[in-house]
């Protein structure tokens, strides 16, 4: 049996509205960075899309 090797891409990375864990709506992108300034309160992250995984 052939070994299936799972395809990665990143979509969106950045800086996001913060996450509220009592609603259903993800967090929105509101920069597109990769400097993540180190501060509370500060949602950072990246969506992933893996295929054949």
């Amino acid at each position: 049996m052939p070994k299936i090797n799972p395809e990665f891409t990143i979509l969106s990375y950045g800086l996001y509205t913060p996450w509220d864990r009592n609603s259903k709506e993800l967090p929105k992108v509101l920069r597109h960075t990769l400097d993540i300034p180190a501060a509370i309160d500060v949602e950072f992250g990246f969506i992933l899309s893996v295929k054949k995984g």
